[in-house]
């Protein structure tokens, strides 16, 4: 059965995606997840703990996953074979997020199931998705904004937007550009690097109305001037549109820019730059030299002023000698109790603002934003469940993450460390290493509803 490409897009947005198996959030045990979310290997055997997957593979599974366990109950949908891939794509989102057996379900999903039992009614849908975002509860501006672009993928392919080429059709494959495309990853510095390389040396490709382009664009060609980097992100092998194009492309450049084909595979003497630098091992971002400051000494409040000593570290790192002492962060505490509360984050932004930096709270994030700010150089302020099992994670805390180290990260944490309960040295928390999956259960158990505090 058709996965339609738009969904996977969509899923993949609003989903984490981890390369190694880690235990689940809630039992902190089974069953054991990889991947954007999958628990079973294709050939329906689980994963265990030690397993890894390359980004192929969990790409891979997660088409299969659609396949076997979602698109079956979808297709009994009225009228789904008349949807068009936006239309399909927004109604897998929203499935993979709660659930393939939805529709039909009238004590939950009354509104949903109304909206797409007959087509007088798709015009109702992007409201009823929005209807299903928990509100009043810590997720439901992670969720409004997944059912916001639920809502508008729905509206983009209810207007009659041009449906992606058949799978079926046949045509050339491309030998060299196809598996850049497929493998490219927009958090990887190096492949980011490298696509700029290519795309300042085929400027006679990249117009909105290149045959490759317009073949992409489903035959649009008044589109905006290609961003390779956007193609690049979101190209789908179950595209076959995009798959055309790719191949497409590297016919046109065979003839004006053979050079860069030329692949002699990894570390091949020849290759063309931007091939050596897409392969090219990316860097590990160096540990942030973020000063620390404790809580525990604070002058006012030590045991709730966890969030006013970590952004406290975070500024005296982004502008060394604004906080004089080991209890500088005392002075930044007096201004944030001079307009507001420790715990409001709105008042930690204007104090942050008062001193010439700029940042903003989100409550939408995930570990590619980690990885993302320390490549910047930025720390990042978290909000972790600090108290209780990794089963059932409770209380609320603000500690600072400033690096990696193998496949955890590194934190200065104001009130000690998490990993011996809060039970030994505050200065235990000073450089701790909090495990992902640790992180994972503690701070965005959905994939992208971590909170935390980003450095513009």
């Amino acid at each position: 059965m058709t996965v339609p490409a738009p969904g996977l897009t969509l899923i993949k947005k609003f989903e984490g995606c981890h390369l190694e198996a880690y235990p689940d959030p809630l039992s902190g045990g089974l069953p054991i997840t990889i991947g954007w979310g999958t628990t079973r290997k294709k050939n329906g055997s689980p994963f265990k703990m030690g397993d890894s997957i390359t980004q192929a593979e969990a790409d891979d599974l997660l088409i299969s996953q659609c396949e076997k366990q979602f698109i079956p109950a979808l297709t009994k949908i009225p009228h789904w074979n008349e949807m068009s891939p936006e239309q399909q794509g927004a109604i897998l989102s929203f499935a993979y997020n709660l659930g393939a057996g939805f529709y039909g379900d009238r004590n939950n999903f009354n509104s949903i199931t109304t909206a797409l039992s007959s087509k007088a009614n798709w015009k109702d849908v992007p409201a009823a998705l929005y209807k299903y975002r928990n509100p009043g509860t810590n997720v439901e501006k992670g969720l409004a904004r997944r059912r916001t672009a639920e809502g508008d993928m729905w509206k983009q392919g209810l207007s009659g937007s041009t449906s992606p080429v058949p799978a079926q059709q046949e045509f050339k494959m491309s030998k060299v550009l196809l598996n850049f495309f497929k493998f490219y990853d927009e958090n990887n510095a190096n492949h980011v690097a490298a696509v700029d390389l290519l795309e300042a040396s085929i400027p006679e490709h990249l117009k909105p109305d290149s045959p490759w382009v317009v073949t992409y664009r489903s035959g649009n060609a008044s589109g905006a001037k290609p961003d390779l980097q956007a193609f690049f992100e979101y190209f789908s092998e179950r595209n076959a549109a995009h798959v055309k194009a790719v191949s497409q492309l590297e016919e046109a450049m065979a003839q004006t820019d053979p050079d860069c084909l030329v692949d002699d595979g990894a570390g091949g003497a020849t290759d063309a730059a931007w091939i050596e630098k897409f392969r090219s091992k990316p860097p590990t971002p160096a540990i942030l030299n973020v000063p620390y400051f404790n809580q525990v000494d604070n002058y006012r409040d030590a045991h709730r002023t966890c969030n006013s000593s970590a952004c406290a570290m975070c500024l005296e790192f982004l502008k060394p000698g604004t906080l004089k002492g080991a209890k500088g962060d005392d002075a930044y505490v007096t201004k944030v109790f001079a307009i507001g509360d420790t715990t409001d984050h709105a008042v930690q932004t204007k104090v942050l603002a008062s001193y010439g930096v700029k940042s903003h709270f989100s409550y939408n994030l995930s570990f590619a934003d980690l990885d993302k700010s320390l490549a910047r150089g930025k720390p990042v302020v978290i909000g972790i469940l600090h108290r209780g099992s990794l089963s059932a994670p409770t209380g609320g805390h603000m500690c600072v993450v400033i690096g990696k180290k193998g496949d955890g990260y590194v934190v200065n944490d104001p009130y000690g460390s998490c990993n011996d309960n809060y039970t030994g040295p505050v200065t235990n928390g000073k450089g701790t290493v909090y495990s992902k999956a640790m992180l994972k259960a503690r701070w965005c158990p959905g994939g992208n509803d971590g909170w935390g505090r980003i450095f513009d």
